[in-house]
């Protein structure tokens, strides 16, 4: 069952990651009222268009979904791209369309994926088969158990906080759709198939 308070975890969550990017645009805009120019409208323009694919982004980890829609291959791809950074990158490997469902489960792996790595490294996405694939590599992973060990059960963690709310959901997506999650490790990779 979930939790009754993961909506606010999931909304805590939210506005941490675009505060920073609609701080930028105010900021700009104060520049810009006292005199700025080409530098202070590129701020508030690149600020923008990263709060808007954020929001994008979450709007499919955390929506509400339905079997019968579907997310286009390029929607799906500037989705990651505004949560990519130099230092961790996407590499979605799926030609075509993906149920809004399958999406969903996905953008919260790499959410829970995001978690494990930050020092960057490199995610890439395949579905072989009807089987997903997430393989992440860093050279600095950061595991905590408490998360990672009941994801691997198909289960939430006992506690979370809004930067792990992820985990709580991505057990309850695989439900809907049926999939158990398998969870290998190294010290510089982890694999996630469902």
């Amino acid at each position: 069952m979930i939790n009754p308070h993961l909506h606010e975890l999931v909304a805590s969550r939210i506005c941490h990651d675009l505060i920073s990017p609609i701080g930028a645009c105010a900021n700009g805009a104060e520049l810009l009222s006292m005199g700025g120019g080409e530098e202070e409208a590129a701020l508030i323009s690149d600020s923008a268009a990263n709060a808007s694919g954020r929001v994008r982004f979450f709007r499919i980890a955390f929506g509400q979904s339905s079997a019968s829609n579907s997310v286009p291959k390029q929607e799906v791809k500037d989705a990651l791209q505004a949560i990519a950074s130099d230092r961790l990158l996407f590499d979605w490997q799926i030609d075509g369309d993906v149920s809004r469902k399958e999406t969903q489960a996905v953008f919260l792996a790499v959410l829970c994926l995001e978690r494990a790595m930050p020092r960057g490294g490199a995610v890439i996405i395949k579905k072989i088969d009807d089987k997903w694939s997430l393989s992440a590599e860093s050279s600095n992973l950061l595991i905590t158990e408490a998360l990672w060990t009941p994801l691997s059960q198909s289960r939430s963690p006992d506690e979370i906080i809004p930067a792990t709310v992820s985990f709580a959901l991505l057990p309850e997506a695989l439900g809907h759709l049926s999939r158990h999650i398998s969870i290998n490790m190294t010290e510089t990779r982890i694999l996630m198939q469902f």
